[in-house]
């Protein structure tokens, strides 16, 4: 005949402790809160050098656009230095702030505008 064997189970026992913020009381009866202690955080980096790396892994990559229509071919660089050469040789002493350039490839005609007032068109 065989032993019966006896099965023990072991309880697990979960104790649970609350815990309250104390307010201390001064001789002037003014409840005063406690406040916890918040860990030291490591000085900012000023913004300036932030900024700096980001441009410096900006520059690395190189644009160029190219219109290419027909027989012709022209890109985003040479149309900016006509437009260039083209405003220098307008007359104007105005330096140029900002430069919109508009390819109407159906005339043949790049339309610009320099600084917003200055407006002028080129063959290409």
């Amino acid at each position: 005949m065989a032993k019966a064997r006896k099965s023990t189970t072991k309880r697990a026992t979960t104790k649970t402790t609350t815990t309250t913020a104390k307010t201390t009381v001064s001789k002037n009866d003014n409840p005063t809160t406690i406040i916890p202690r918040v860990p030291r955080q490591l000085p900012l980096k000023p913004l300036s050098t932030i900024q700096k790396k980001k441009s410096a892994t900006s520059a690395v990559a190189s644009e160029e656009v190219i219109l290419q229509l027909w027989d012709r071919e022209i890109s985003n660089t040479e149309i900016l230095a006509r437009v260039r050469e083209e405003y220098n040789a307008s007359g104007e002493n105005e330096a140029m702030h900002s430069v919109k350039a508009y390819v109407k490839p159906e005339e043949g005609k790049i339309y610009y505008v320099v600084n917003e007032t200055f407006q002028g068109s080129i063959d290409y």
